[in-house]
C-alpha cells in the first residue's frame, strides 16, 4: 500500500507540474453509494472464515470522497487515476453459518476501505456549456481495520461502467455528475463466493490546469 500511495503522490505531482500543456485536470469528489449483495443463500452475511461471518441488519449510509487526476487523450477521451476514502456503515450479529446462530446482539460497525480507481471517460458529444460521458473503470480497495482484513482477500478489485455530465462554471473550472454501476470483479473470501455489487451517484468539482 505504501508503494502505491508514492506511486499517487508522483502522479498528482506530476499532472500539477505539466499544467502548461493544458491536458491535465484535478477533481474533488464525494458520492453516496448503495450496496448490494450478489450471493442470496448468505442471508447478508459476510464471511469471515469457513463457518463464521457478520450477519447484516440493516446498512446506515455509505459515502465516498476523494480525489482524482485526469489526462486529455484527445477531445473524447480522458483518462486518469485517484484515491477514494469509502465509509459504509451496517448493523450487524456475529453469524455461524453451519450451526445457524447469531452469537452476539446487534451492534454497529463500519467498514472502512481506501479504493484506488483507474477511470475512462468517452465525451461522444460537446458544447461549450454541457459535455455528457460514457464511463470505464475499474476500483482496487482494501479494508482499513484489520479485523475485516484476516478473512478477506487483502486487495479487491471492482469494475464499474456509468454516465456522467460535466457542466462548464468559468474558463478552467467545471462540475460534474455521474451515475455508475459497480461490480466486484471475484469473490472478497477465499472461504466463498460472497460479491458486493452497488449503485453509486457521484459529485465533483473540476479544475483544468491552463494551456
Amino acid at each position: 500500500m505504501k508503494n502505491v500511495l508514492t506511486f499517487l503522490i508522483i502522479g498528482f505531482s506530476f499532472a500539477i507540474s505539466a499544467q502548461d500543456q493544458g491536458k491535465w485536470s484535478l477533481e474533488i469528489r464525494s458520492s453516496y453509494d448503495l450496496y448490494k449483495y450478489d450471493v442470496v443463500e448468505y442471508m447478508n452475511a459476510l464471511p469471515t472464515s469457513e463457518v463464521t461471518g457478520l450477519h447484516i441488519i440493516d446498512d446506515k449510509y455509505n459515502y465516498s470522497l476523494g480525489i482524482q487526476s485526469g489526462y486529455k487523450l484527445n477531445e473524447q477521451i480522458d483518462i486518469g487515476f485517484g484515491l477514494t476514502y469509502s465509509n459504509r456503515k451496517s448493523e450487524v450479529t456475529c453469524y455461524c453459518h453451519l450451526c445457524d446462530k447469531i452469537f452476539t446482539p446487534p451492534q454497529e460497525t463500519n467498514f472502512e476501505f481506501i479504493s484506488l480507481p483507474l477511470f475512462l471517460r468517452y465525451y461522444p458529444l460537446k458544447t461549450k456549456l454541457l459535455s455528457p460521458y460514457l464511463l470505464l473503470g475499474a476500483n482496487y480497495r482494501t479494508y482499513l481495520s484489520k479485523e475485516f482484513r484476516e478473512g478477506l482477500h487483502k486487495i479487491q478489485m471492482e469494475g464499474k461502467a456509468g454516465i456522467g455530465l460535466q457542466i462548464k462554471v468559468a474558463k478552467n473550472f467545471s462540475l460534474s455528475a455521474e451515475s455508475f454501476y459497480l461490480n466486484d470483479l471475484y469473490s472478497i473470501s477465499e472461504f466463498s463466493d460472497f460479491k458486493y455489487k452497488g449503485l453509486s451517484f457521484a459529485f465533483g468539482a473540476n479544475y483544468h490546469f491552463k494551456k
